[in-house]
């Protein structure tokens, strides 16, 4: 190339990299503004604030802070910990923060803080949700935590890992209560249902509250036989405002199906629902059966179809164990409150009455290593169990289901009687659980009407009375050990009673081969333990002797 081509090229050379020079830094300054402006126009209209934190504070019942106390922070399902921290010297600790809405949604999610302090524990439930994008909110739970450091909350056990899990999942008995119906209209239903032909009315306490229900066969009537034809429904205040006219209805299913297509009479065969109510604090399983509808005296059958299964422990020990709330009290009476505790370790309880891992109920106490704790009281929600106090206890841990060797017992009567001493002398021993006036319970239609049964059709039969809470005149008839101690005295807690009224039979062996309340059940039963082949002929007489008790009285039930 020329010199003279070289030097008019040169200049458009130069120009344009004078222009790059200024260009590309004026490119980068501009995407550094461009890029920080959003930032900071992201950060300020959209996650304002962005990690900001929620303290909360652990007091005493004087509102002083409480130092070092152990906060740890659980997910819903009390498995996965979200952190562990301690409180300061004014009892204050980091509650939540932005960093963890990343884990939640619109909807609120639950998450469990458990403190601890020296012996003292509380589980404390809080709802959180997703704000803004990127921060999150508080829709449930305290901002200062009551740590009770009062004695009776020493006594504490906690239940952990709390889940609600069917009942016949986890208890081969779960026994159901009985109420009857009544057509009368119930006090408190605003508007009786006029519509149908028949209607039977109950209600059901849950909780605090009065429930009111209904049951009718929408399909009419049959005037040819007096009897409802169709499929029976059922009905619940289900927004608990004392109304059942807009509630949805809910139809009965049969227990056992001969035919595809069988109507749900619920007349002679049984039937069933499983339901679901919602009150203000807590979702409940509702089980019912119902039988007889077209008859006088229609019943229904109920129990709670939930139970609490958790994880307990104490001293070092962590076994499972399940609550189960039977008439939805929230744990407030005791008598009607079953557990099961999983000694053996194999994860699951046998649930046969008498079971050596049920407790019937709560009076009964909790028995770990041969320590006796004496349940106090329940949380409504399940969380604690309170014990008043701690003994040594052997009776508390046997069992006493059918095909248990029942262990002795020593008595006092007009003279002293041991359950061993009685097996070696007769052929069967029936053992006979009761509260009130001796004569009266032990000569109701009822039991009276079984011993009478036993002593007639079993030779060498010697039947013995326990009296958990006496009045009246001491009884002659049979002999009756008046304990006088209610659900808690040591009878009731080695035989597992939990029947107003009870009856258990014991071979010569001292096998226990019957137990269950009196009643053609309990006959039968015993009739073929012992291979007795005049059943027919006792159950006769003990519908006769039943009937003539009712006549003259001696109901008693």
């Amino acid at each position: 190339m020329s010199p003279k081509m070289f030097h008019s090229h040169k200049g458009p050379l130069i120009i344009a990299g004078a222009v790059l020079i200024f260009i590309v830094p004026f490119l980068v300054i501009s995407g550094i503004v461009i890029s920080k402006t959003y930032k900071r126009i992201r950060l300020n209209n959209i996650c304002v604030d962005y990690y900001t934190e929620q303290y909360a504070w652990v007091v005493d019942k004087n509102g002083k802070g409480i130092d070092s106390v152990s906060v740890t922070l659980k997910d819903n399902a009390n498995f996965n910990l979200i952190y562990r921290t301690f409180t300061d010297s004014t009892g204050k600790f980091v509650l939540f923060n932005d960093f963890g809405s990343f884990a939640l949604y619109n909807m609120p999610f639950s998450y469990e803080l458990q403190v601890s302090f020296k012996g003292y524990n509380d589980t404390i439930l809080y709802k959180f949700q997703r704000y803004r994008v990127c921060h999150f909110r508080k829709t449930e739970g305290p901002d200062t935590i009551v740590l009770d450091l009062s004695e009776k909350a020493k006594n504490r056990i906690v239940t952990e890992y709390g889940k609600m899990v069917p009942v016949d999942e986890v208890f081969e008995y779960a026994p159901f209560e009985k109420i009857s119906l009544s057509s009368s209209v119930p006090f408190g239903l605003k508007s009786p249902l006029q519509q149908y032909r028949v209607v039977k009315y109950g209600s059901l306490n849950i909780g605090k509250k009065r429930v009111l229900f209904a049951v009718t066969d929408k399909s009419g009537f049959d005037e040819n036989t007096g009897h409802q034809k169709g499929n029976v429904w059922f009905v619940i205040d289900r927004n608990f405002n004392n109304e059942l006219g807009d509630d949805p209805y809910k139809q009965w299913n049969l227990v056992s199906r001969n035919e595809e297509g069988d109507v749900a009479d619920c007349d002679i065969r049984q039937c069933y629902i499983r339901d679901t109510l919602h009150t203000d604090k807590e979702m409940v399983i509702l089980d019912l059966q119902l039988e007889g509808f077209s008859h006088p005296n229609t019943f229904l059958y109920y129990r709670r179809g939930d139970a609490l299964k958790a994880v307990i422990e104490f001293q070092g020990k962590r076994v499972g164990v399940v609550l189960w709330d039977r008439l939805m009290t929230n744990f407030t009476d005791l008598k009607n409150v079953q557990i099961g505790i999983d000694r053996n370790g194999d994860r699951r309880f046998s649930g046969k009455v008498g079971d050596a891992e049920i407790l019937e109920t709560a009076f009964s106490g909790i028995s770990l290593d041969n320590l006796y704790y004496e349940i106090d009281s329940i949380a409504p929600d399940g969380s604690s169990i309170f014990y008043s106090k701690t003994t040594k206890d052997t009776i508390a841990g046997s069992g006493a289901s059918v095909g248990d060797w029942a262990n002795d017992f020593k008595g006092q009567y007009t003279e002293s009687i041991s359950l061993y001493n009685e097996i070696s002398n007769h052929s069967l021993v029936v053992l006979c659980f009761f509260e009130g006036n001796s004569q009266q319970c032990m000569e109701t239609m009822g039991l009276g009407a079984v011993i009478g049964i036993l002593s007639k059709y079993i030779k060498g039969v010697r039947i013995i009375g326990i009296n958990r809470k006496t009045f009246g005149p001491r009884y002659t008839g049979f002999p009756v050990i008046e304990e006088n101690m209610g659900w808690k005295g040591a009878l009731v807690r080695q035989f597992h009673n939990h029947l107003e009224k009870e009856v258990i039979c014991i071979d010569s062996t001292g096998t226990i081969i019957s137990r269950g309340a009196p009643g053609k059940a309990l006959i039968e039963s015993v009739w073929n333990r012992l291979g007795k082949k005049d059943l027919a002929a006792a159950l006769t007489d003990l519908d006769r002797a039943t009937d003539e008790m009712a006549v003259i009285g001696t109901v008693g039930e």
